[in-house]
């Protein structure tokens, strides 16, 4: 599992780097080259201890919910399953805030998640390029497919920002009526 994570989020800070590349050609005020570094992948050691911890943290779960054995290990295993895909996602998302912090010219970045986010993901989203330097966005959740674009002065707002920022100016407030607002929306 770590051998298949490691060469996975290699390719997930190669393909991060190629898109930055090509969106600075794109949308960057003044033109940009140059070769993006690509984030370090985590130690072995560490990757270890997360996918552990998630795997047991998913099978004691199950059956303190009071799951069979069986389900326990099946709950285990998604468990393990979203957080694999989230150590390999970290190393592209990490790619592109790596860059953020180096590149002057970018505001900074803004969320921009799947088709259907959870509602934490989707207030995220709403609040627009105001990530810097990521000590103030709270990081990604397993089985999660948001990620991040930089922002550069006079850009648009990426993805369905603009749509969650009026749905929460609107209907929201707090995350419970905004999740209920999201909800009522997607049916």
């Amino acid at each position: 599992m770590v051998l298949l994570i490691k060469k996975h989020s290699r390719t997930s800070a190669a393909l991060a780097a190629r898109y930055l590349e090509l969106f600075r050609a794109v949308d960057a005020p003044i033109a940009t080259t140059g070769t993006v570094p690509l984030a370090e992948v985590v130690s072995e050691e560490v990757m270890r201890a997360r996918i552990a911890g998630a795997a047991k943290g998913g099978v004691y779960r199950a059956l303190k919910a009071g799951q069979l054995y069986e389900q326990a290990m099946k709950n285990g295993f998604v468990a393990v399953s979203g957080a694999a895909s989230k150590e390999v996602g970290d190393c592209g998302r990490n790619t592109i805030l790596d860059e953020v912090r180096r590149d002057d010219q970018m505001l900074g970045y803004a969320r921009v998640t799947g088709g259907d986010p959870c509602a934490f993901c989707a207030m995220l989203a709403s609040r627009g390029p105001v990530y810097k330097d990521g000590s103030d966005d709270p990081g990604d959740h397993e089985h999660g497919n948001c990620g991040y674009e930089p922002v550069y002065e006079g850009a648009e707002w990426p993805g369905r920002a603009r749509e969650f920022r009026e749905l929460w100016e609107t209907e929201g407030g707090s995350l419970n009526t905004f999740r209920q607002a999201l909800a009522k929306q997607a049916s």
